[in-house]
């Protein structure tokens, strides 16, 4: 039987280290974008030093060095 696996994902926003888990790599992608939209509505940026313009998801991921890896179901992970 193969092992269960996880997706957990991390990445730094708005003051805070979020981390979602996925029974997919697609699930976890999308709950850290949809908390990410999710926080640009309610309290605006994280803005580009450079340009003042909104940062895009990718772009903040790329900076913010998001974090997507594959786990064995049942892993203790300490944060």
């Amino acid at each position: 039987m193969e092992q269960d696996k996880v997706y957990l994902g991390q990445m730094s926003v708005f003051g805070y280290e979020l981390t979602v888990v996925g029974r997919t790599k697609e699930e976890a992608l999308g709950a850290l974008k949809k908390a990410y939209k999710e926080g640009q509505e309610r309290r605006g940026g994280p803005y580009d030093e450079s340009t003042g313009k909104l940062r895009s998801f990718n772009d903040w991921a790329d900076y913010a060095g998001m974090t997507l890896e594959e786990l064995p179901f049942g892993h203790v992970e300490w944060l």
